[in-house]
């Protein structure tokens, strides 16, 4: 459980209000005196556990351990009350605050009160507009070519998608957003000191807020350590690529990293910036493909779905596909979009009460942290209809009624990258089902997730076989 101290402010809110609030708020069972919720906890899937716990306690409930307490908040209708700017704001909380030490001052990891945040908003508003998304569709095109040959060379063969997808998607933001390439499709990932340290990171940043609070200093100090050697891998060839653009002074050069270069902010900064969109903008969208992929390949539909996405795709291969084609594929977007609901790589995010206010009928103090567990709430039956758990893209067609639906945050720091990593996945699912046969090597209808700090399907083997007649 991600630990929150309570707060002790007051502003408007009665004394038997914020008693009511203390009492009708539901928590999970066993709670222990002192101890609290310890014995509820769950460590290696937190917020799918949280989500079960949803559908047993409702909407809203709260944790306790010891002097630490979180307002989980599973229901839609109270989702988006937490949305509001008027009364809540973000919190970089749990694994968001621990990600920090990786990227101080990232767009992701920056406090919204720092001027760091606007200024670097601003720097990049240009660089994922329309013409700059029109740049980096070439960029695109060229890596998924490569990605289609690597495959066709292995036809027939598994194929590890979590390795293929991680290196592609790593590919494509490295050579769209900063001008260089990290490796080929035959590195493995074992053997990139890079992608080993993002691994390493992510996982530590994940089972940190997570540790029961009464063993969790038992070994931080030898762990953090450990988190700083992984740093380290991932710092060290970022800073020194940003230090060879800042040098080379290309006038042509028209990337993200392109877009930083100009500013005031220091050279650490704007590492910052470039180790977030290598963290965050190939996790996020690797484990999307692979959802997709998985959904690809089930017993029940797969088959249907997968020829539907390859005749929206046409028979161009990568290099041939137009930017302007992307947008028309909209039923392989409306795939993804369901894919993002049900499994959304962010699972959930913080917010923090700027008033007191409440949540449905629950008061809630000042200062108080909700997590918003968008794996829940984008899940809830009176939001999305009773088959809410179903997988059913159609739900994405025009003129239906949505549910809640934020899979890429909420608010002023909501994802930058969001438009990049529908182009970019659109792109990739279209020429993968496009170009072959794609198959699980243990084909079930049950998807299994693990969580890292993101949330993302467990590793599985895939077999890519060519088909022909491919112009």
């Amino acid at each position: 459980m991600v630990r929150v101290r309570l707060s002790a402010t007051r502003d408007r809110t009665s004394w038997k209000e914020l008693l009511n609030h203390m009492t009708t708020i539901p928590h999970p069972p066993h709670r222990i005196p002192v101890l609290g919720d310890l014995l509820s906890l769950n460590w290696t899937t937190p917020t799918q556990h949280e989500a079960d716990l949803v559908a047993e306690l409702g909407g809203i409930y709260e944790r306790k351990i010891l002097r630490d307490s979180l307002v989980i908040v599973g229901d839609a209708k109270l989702a988006e009350q937490a949305c509001s700017e008027e009364e809540w704001s973000r919190a970089l909380v749990g694994p968001g605050a621990y990600l920090r030490r990786m990227m101080p001052k990232g767009l992701f990891t920056v406090k919204s009160s720092d001027p760091t945040w606007g200024t670097v908003r601003e720097a990049l508003r240009p660089a994922f507009d329309q013409q700059a998304m029109r740049r980096y569709h070439g960029a695109m095109a060229e890596v998924i070519a490569e990605l289609v040959e690597y495959l066709r060379a292995h036809d027939g063969s598994p194929v590890p998608i979590h390795d293929l997808m991680t290196r592609l998607t790593v590919e494509i933001i490295a050579s769209a957003g900063f001008g260089y390439r990290s490796g080929g499709f035959d590195t493995k990932i074992a053997d990139d000191l890079f992608l080993t340290g993002i691994r390493d990171v992510l996982e530590w940043s994940s089972a940190e807020p997570n540790r029961p609070p009464l063993i969790s200093e038992l070994g931080a100090a030898e762990r953090r350590r450990k988190a700083d050697d992984a740093i380290a891998r991932v710092r060290g060839p970022v800073v020194e690529l940003v230090e060879r653009r800042r040098n080379d002074d290309d006038p042509d050069a028209k990337d993200i990293l392109a877009s930083l270069l100009p500013t005031d902010l220091p050279p650490d900064v704007i590492a910052d910036q470039a180790v977030t969109f290598l963290f965050a903008g190939h996790e996020t969208t690797a484990a999307l493909l692979e959802a997709a992929i998985f959904y690809l390949t089930t017993p029940d539909g797969g088959a249907e779905r997968h020829a539907r996405i390859a005749q929206e795709a046409g028979d161009l291969a990568a290099t041939g596909v137009e930017y302007t084609d992307i947008p028309k594929r909209r039923w392989t977007q409306q795939f993804l979009r369901e894919c993002l609901r049900l499994h959304p790589p962010a699972p959930g995010f913080f917010r923090i009460a700027k008033l007191d206010t409440k949540l449905g009928p629950h008061y809630i103090r000042k200062g108080t942290v909700v997590f918003v567990l968008a794996l829940a709430a984008q899940r809830d039956r009176a939001s999305w209809g009773d088959d809410a758990a179903a997988f059913d893209p159609n739900r994405f067609d025009r003129g239906r009624d949505l549910g809640w639906n934020r899979p890429f945050g909420t608010g002023p720091r909501d994802c930058i990258g969001r438009v990049f990593a529908m182009h970019e996945a659109t792109f990739v699912l279209g020429q993968l089902a496009g170009e072959f046969d794609i198959a699980a090597v243990q084909p079930t209808n049950e998807i299994t997730m693990i969580e890292r700090a993101t949330l993302r399907p467990a590793p599985r083997d895939y077999t890519f076989t060519a088909r022909e007649n491919r112009s």
